[in-house]
């Protein structure tokens, strides 16, 4: 990496910081809907990510269905579609994880862990056999709705319109979801939870709801990832 920096240069070093920047927000929002359950009921969800590639699907159908297939659609019609994009994905993940955790892993709260992580891998199978029948094996275009231009000025350094969207997009996200496990009384069971959910239980938290909020909030940070 130092003979890259060596190489080339300030610039070069500005566009790996940038490109760190919007990678590691595209990452962050996948994994702390992953961390956030295993911090509380300890399950490792091998479907999170196949999850996440439902609601990329979800996201092109809306673009299919509006019509909206590429940068040179009229402006108001991106950004109703990306608008659109970005409530229908997370609301349809976080229901169809909600889903997943009533139907499959509540049942298996008490069960052995082994048990547990097998179910989250069949799941993981199922959603990867949904997205296989509802697209294809074979690879598949996204329509590119955001221009790529170049929003800087300096030799070297690209920084893009989508670049933009995903920090614009990621940093209040976070921001929110710190602000509500911070100081709000649902964020203060959820670290009840996570700390001891058998003395959160003896205290009058509804562990289960507060499991399926967890289960809601990570689906819909995959949802939000995925467009």
């Amino acid at each position: 990496m130092l003979d890259v920096f060596a190489q080339t240069g300030a610039a070069g070093f500005e566009q790996f910081l940038l490109l760190g920047l919007v990678m590691g927000s595209l990452y962050a929002l996948i994994a702390l809907g992953y961390t956030m359950v295993y911090g509380i009921i300890e399950l490792i969800n091998f479907a999170h990510g196949d999850l996440f590639m439902l609601g990329s699907f979800l996201a092109l159908g809306v673009a299919i269905q509006l019509g909206v297939t590429t940068a040179a659609s009229s402006t108001g019609a991106v950004v109703g579609a990306v608008a659109l994009m970005l409530v229908t994905a997370p609301l349809a993940c976080a229901a169809l994880n909600v889903a997943t955790d009533r139907v499959i892993y509540r049942p298996l709260r008490s069960a052995p862990k082994l048990t547990v992580i097998v179910s989250a891998i069949g799941v993981s199978f199922v959603f990867m056999n949904v997205g296989s029948l509802w697209l294809g094996t074979s690879p598949v275009k996204f329509p590119d709705l955001v221009p790529d231009a170049n929003l800087v000025t300096a030799a070297g350094v690209r920084f893009t319109w989508k670049d933009l969207m995903v920090v614009g997009v990621t940093v209040p996200t976070m921001v929110a979801l710190t602000l509500f496990v911070k100081f709000t009384p649902l964020g203060k069971a959820m670290r009840a939870t996570a700390q001891n959910p058998t003395a959160a239980k003896l205290m009058g938290i509804n562990v289960d709801r507060v499991i399926a909020v967890t289960f809601a909030i990570g689906g819909s940070l995959a949802g939000v990832a995925a467009v």
